[in-house]
Order: C-alpha cells, then sequence, then structure tokens
C-alpha cells in the first residue's frame, strides 16, 4: 500500500464550468454591467437605466441588468436571499438582501458557505465533489514540481490523456492515454449482446509520471452523446510505501441516511451520502517499524489518496481518498511485521 498527499497548489490553466458567478463589491460604470445581474443604481451620469431593466431612473432604484449599458452612470451589484456568489475557492449562498457584503468578512451574517467552488473541486480532496465541462472535454494544466505519480478519482470520460509539455507550454514530451473505460464490464459475447453501453463511466486511477517537463496536462475526452466531462479528484505527489497489501481487504459502509416511520408503520427514507470505510493489512520489514510510524503520525488527520493494492494494475475499487481512523503495529517476528489499517473515505 501507498498514500499520496496533494502536491498541487492550484491549476495554471482550466476550462472547468463555473457553477456561479464571481461576488462583485465594487461600483461599475455603464458598458461594464452583467446580462442578468442585479444592480442598485449609485449615480445617473449620462446613463438611461430604463433602457436596461431599470423601472425609473433614478438612484437607489433596484434592477436586473438587459444590457451592458452606455454612457458614465454607475451601479453596485446587490445580492437577495437565495443568491449565489463565487469567491476563492467556495461557492456561497445570500441569506439576506444586501449590497457590497463581502462573504470573507461577512460569512455566517450575510452569506453562508454553500459548496466547494467547481474549479476547485478536483483540488478539494472531497470523495463526492465534482467538476466538470458541458458539452466538451474537460481540460486542466498544472505545475509538473517533479511529482511521481497522479491519482485520478471518479471521473466520466471515455479515456484521459496526460501529457508533459516543454516550457513554451505546447511541446510536448511525454504522453499517456489510460484504457477505455466504456464497456469494460463486457467479457463475452453474451455481456456483448446485453451490456448496456455506458457514455459514462465513473472510476479511479493511479498514473506514474516521468520527472521531466514544466507542465502536466490532462485532458478528459467526452464519450458517445454524453452531456459532459467530470472529475471527483486529482491528486499529484510522490507515493509513500507503507508495505505490501494482504489479501482480505474489507469494505464497509457508513449511511448518513434517515428512516422515519409515521403512525402506520410507513417508511420514509431521506437519502444522504454513504461513506466507505476499509479494513486491509500490510507486511513490512521488521526493522523499517519505526520510519513507518513516522510517515503514519505525518498523515493522521490528513486527507490523501491510499493505493491499496499497488501491482502496477489501474484498480479502482482499491484506490480510496480519505483518512486514518484506526492503526496498529503487531511485532510477530523479528523479520516482518503486520500492520493492521482501518481509513474511512473523506465524504
Amino acid at each position: 500500500m501507498t498514500y499520496l498527499a496533494q502536491q498541487i497548489p492550484e491549476f495554471t490553466s482550466s476550462n472547468i464550468t463555473e457553477t456561479a458567478p464571481a461576488w462583485s463589491g465594487s461600483t461599475l460604470t455603464a458598458g461594464a454591467f452583467v446580462v442578468g445581474s442585479r444592480y442598485t443604481i449609485v449615480s445617473l451620469g449620462t446613463t438611461n437605466f430604463t433602457l436596461i431593466g431599470a423601472a425609473t431612473n433614478t438612484i437607489g432604484v433596484v434592477f436586473v441588468a438587459t444590457g451592458v449599458g452606455t454612457g458614465t452612470g454607475t451601479a453596485i451589484t446587490t445580492y437577495n436571499v437565495g443568491d449565489y456568489s463565487l469567491l476563492g475557492s467556495f461557492v456561497f449562498k445570500a441569506v439576506s438582501n444586501h449590497t457590497n457584503k463581502s462573504p470573507a468578512t461577512y460569512e455566517g451574517v450575510y452569506w453562508v458557505k454553500w459548496q466547494i467552488s467547481n474549479k476547485w473541486a478536483m483540488l478539494d480532496l472531497s470523495a463526492q465533489s465534482k467538476s466538470y465541462v458541458n458539452a466538451g472535454n474537460l481540460t486542466v494544466e498544472f505545475l509538473q514540481n517533479r511529482m511521481g505519480t497522479l491519482a485520478i478519482g471518479n471521473y466520466e470520460a471515455e479515456y484521459v490523456t496526460i501529457s508533459i509539455l516543454d516550457t513554451d507550454g505546447t511541446t510536448v514530451l511525454w504522453t499517456y492515454n489510460n484504457e477505455s473505460a466504456l464497456n469494460e464490464n463486457v467479457i463475452d459475447y453474451y455481456s456483448y449482446i446485453y451490456e448496456p453501453y455506458g457514455y459514462q463511466v465513473d472510476r479511479a486511477i493511479k498514473i506514474v509520471l516521468p520527472l521531466w517537463g514544466y507542465k502536466v496536462k490532462v485532458v478528459f475526452h467526452i464519450s458517445g452523446d454524453a452531456t459532459r466531462t467530470a472529475c471527483g479528484f486529482l491528486v499529484g505527489g510522490d507515493e509513500v510505501d507503507m508495505g505490501d497489501t494482504l489479501w482480505g481487504v474489507n469494505f464497509r459502509y457508513n449511511s448518513y441516511s434517515t428512516k422515519t416511520y409515521d403512525a402506520f408503520g410507513s417508511l420514509t427514507i431521506a437519502k444522504r451520502a454513504v461513506q466507505q470505510l476499509i479494513d486491509f493489512k500490510t507486511i513490512i520489514n521488521s526493522d523499517e517499524i519505526m520510519n513507518i510510524e513516522r510517515q503514519k503520525r505525518a498523515i493522521y488527520g490528513v486527507i490523501v489518496v491510499f493505493i491499496i493494492n499497488n501491482d502496477g494494475l489501474n484498480y479502482e475499487n482499491l484506490i480510496t481518498l480519505g483518512t486514518i481512523e484506526n492503526s496498529d503495529v503487531v511485532l510477530e517476528q523479528a523479520e516482518k511485521t503486520i500492520l493492521t489499517w482501518s481509513v474511512i473515505e473523506s465524504v
């Protein structure tokens, strides 16, 4: 088993579809208004605001812009209850009507943190968030920084292309296409005839990277007539070896769904997240115990990728994103030592 801690700080470029407009607290001049955004008139100048959605051309009137505007008039973005806004790596939801109240300063008063932004979802270390692109290939680039391994999880694509780019950002020094994920359950003629053809496959893979080049480019290729490509997490770094995994890996689950019964015994289920728990053992040389213990302490309380089976194959079901729930050392003999692990998935 190895683990992989996140070493990608941000994307240098991406075409990821954001789910909310960026927060704005600035006073804008006509010509810079965004169609569909809500504003409060600050000054009239030479602008006729009734031509772009205002009921009257009056300071203090709130309107939804139907055009970008012309002239020298100004207005400030206004938020109503239920509006969404993107700031930094989070999407916030307004809980009261206001203008010029930053989520960074007024979280819990005017705003509540709603979800991770779509662009940052792949770096959020959450097993159930998604970054996506509608009707096209999802593409991200980030600095190589001598990362030796990529773990790509919960992605939706026919296949993924990973390339190493030179300092000019275009010359390809190395490239790899992972196997197609379509119809991976088709193993015989019977399955070929009756297996549904899936345009979206949700899975995880591990890719070993060469330690050269300037940037890494990852492209998730859209499949068939699918409506989007998406990826749940993208973790890059250097693998840390924690011993050879023994047979007997146990997969368990925590369900956060709630079940209620009415007076007549009818059952109502409120479906919520399901969290995976994995129990397994690894074996190490006994003289490596203290080094392994130091490595374990370094990641207690930290979300990392656990690559439980590490024989060089892309076993999706043996890669998980989570943290150590419990781990013990059982010193049985001078040569070999057994480590027990309980890993809980990051929801």
